[in-house]
């Protein structure tokens, strides 16, 4: 056998399978403090869903359907999600052993994690870069403490397995284009933020579609599978738009209402977001950064500058039909669907770091290599690379001594709260703690006061005042009381603005409206529900013969006076 052309590139390739082993333990070593940490806050909404841990062949078909129950209340339509969640529910969860299965839940984050970095070193290499620097700028990524949210947050496994099937894609997309393919829409399926891997992708296609002739069979063959994941995008995009139209989910305020001010937030959330790549800095759970509302906010200008920056070196790098282009293009297609323009509670998270980043450091690494190129004479090119390399283990050390450190946070919902009121003093999260501290010293005008800011603010999760122990002093004054009706009143007016309802959604109602004392319209979300069918039958059932008999008990007195 003749022996390839390039030495280096099959030194390369036998040290693939040593970097992944070092990315798994560097994975586990990092975020070993996670482990022994349970559900936390939205988990119980994706995990415990009752349609996820009643997965069946039967059940998959209501996972494909955009409107269907099971679709609509996880919010998304991205059935791979509760598919995964729930395999890990049948082969992990045990009752009598709740720390294992913590641990096995934590593992495969961390494993998923793990394939998405040594996939994005493979995909730096592949568009030129030497292993060392690929090597780095995948254990970049692995490391990064912004990632943190998405792999130690159980319910966040769509992030990795959603950015890992999309870069696998974008590896298979010039010799193997139908296995990109169906890696593409299984990566639009788990999460639709990965959308950003389209125009990386039709990018790439055009760079090797220069200078060859339009009529080539190559060029022809690869822009007819591009044509191919134009349409796997429309038709799944139409689906989540049909899910998120008709969810319970929908859409919150603006950022700000004076439009000029929202535009202006949404650039300096892409400085944040920057800043954050670039450093770690700014790092929370649950953020909530304050809009831009002067024209000289610094984030603003940072974010404004930045998104000049990143555009000149884009159409630069088109220009010379490069394909470092398709990665400058990847940060902002990511940015694109979290940037509020369709609002969040929290408009700003760690985890929406997780698809812009490996476009930025490709995009570093790829005009790095250029500028090396040009500006280094070539007999100190040898040094360059040795110290930039001391930069990137500098780096790495930084970020996982970062990462190791945020991990432990991601044990309890309450340190978690505690790390966004430190970020955010004047965030939901603040104001919550704050109450609870309120109510343990029985102070009810300063808890309802906190309280009432966190509902301005569009936090809903009433239930937590009804189960906390903290608010166990107050729990019974009247004005608490009034303040959960209040609470409850606010689910049942968003409610009607839904379109379609799901039993999850019509138990709430039914719970909201009895809260209220309206015990005819809680009769009849509760009968809708039955009516409806779904895996809450069993619960239902006993809760609408006992709402039956207090309605009757109710006319009863009534006709007694």
């Amino acid at each position: 056998m003749s022996e390839p052309r390039d030495p280096e590139l099959r030194r390369a390739g036998t040290q693939w399978p040593a970097l992944f082993l070092v990315f798994a333990l560097l994975g586990v070593a990092v975020y070993a403090p996670s482990f022994p940490g349970g559900p936390i806050s939205d988990d119980m909404a994706y995990l415990m869903n009752p349609w996820v841990r009643g997965l069946s062949a039967r059940s998959l078909p209501e996972l494909f359907d955009p409107r269907s129950q099971a679709t609509l209340s996880l919010n998304n339509y991205a059935p791979v999600r509760p598919i995964l969640h729930g395999l890990q529910w049948k082969r992990f969860y045990d009752e009598s052993d709740v720390p294992a299965t913590n641990r096995a839940y934590h593992a495969t984050n961390v494993a998923l994690h793990v394939a998405a970095s040594g996939l994005l070193a493979l995909l730096l290499a592949q568009v030129g870069l030497p292993f060392a620097a690929a090597a780095a700028g995948g254990a970049l990524f692995l490391l990064h403490p912004a990632n943190v949210e998405s792999v130690a947050w159980l319910c966040e496994l769509w992030t990795s397995v959603a950015l890992a099937l999309g870069i696998g894609a974008l590896l298979a997309q010039r010799r193997r284009p139908a296995l990109a393919l169906v890696l593409f829409a299984l990566a639009l399926l788990s999460k639709p933020q990965v959308v950003c891997v389209l125009p990386v992708a039709l990018l790439r296609q055009w760079a090797w579609s220069r200078g060859a002739a339009p009529s080539a069979p190559a060029v022809r063959r690869g822009w007819l599978w591009m044509a191919g994941w134009l349409a796997v995008f429309a038709a799944i995009t139409a689906a989540e738009l049909v899910t998120f139209f008709e969810s319970a989910s929908g859409a919150r305020e603006p950022l700000h209402p004076d439009a000029f001010v929202q535009a202006r937030t949404i650039v300096a959330f892409a400085g944040r977001y920057l800043a954050m790549a670039a450093t770690g800095y700014g790092v929370a759970a649950f953020q909530q950064p304050p809009p831009a509302l002067s024209w000289l906010d610094p984030w603003w200008l940072f974010g404004l500058v930045a998104t000049v920056a990143i555009t000149a070196l884009a159409l630069r790098a088109a220009a010379r039909g490069r394909e470092e282009a398709a990665f400058w293009v990847w940060g902002p297609a990511a940015f694109l669907p979290v940037s509020q323009i369709f609002p969040f509670l929290y408009p700003f998270g760690d985890r929406y770091l997780y698809f812009m980043l490996p476009g930025l450091l490709g995009g570093v690494l790829l005009a790095g290599r250029e500028l090396l190129a040009r500006a280094v004479p070539a007999a100190s090119r040898p040094h360059a690379r040795a110290a930039l390399l001391a930069v990137a283990a500098l780096a790495c050390a930084w970020f996982g001594w970062q990462s190791h450190s945020r991990a432990a946070i991601w044990v309890s919902e309450d340190r978690v709260l505690l790390d966004a009121a430190r970020r955010w003093p004047d965030g939901v999260p603040a104001h919550l703690i704050a109450a609870r501290r309120a109510a343990l010293a029985g102070d009810l005008d300063g808890a309802i006061a906190h309280l009432e800011l966190c509902r301005a603010r569009g936090w809903d999760y009433y239930g937590h005042l009804q189960q906390h122990p903290a608010f166990e002093p107050i729990r019974s004054a009247p004005r608490f009381q009034r303040l959960i009706r209040d609470f409850a009143g606010d689910l049942v007016e968003r409610a009607s603005k839904t379109r379609r309802h799901t039993q999850l959604d019509l138990r709430d109602i039914a719970e909201a409206h009895r809260l209220r004392g309206e015990i005819p319209q809680a009769l009849a979300a509760l009968e809708q529900a039955v009516a409806l069918g779904g895996p809450l039958d069993r619960d239902l059932r006993p809760q609408l013969v006992s709402l039956r008999a207090q309605a009757a008990r109710a006319t009863a007195a009534q006709e007694s006076r």
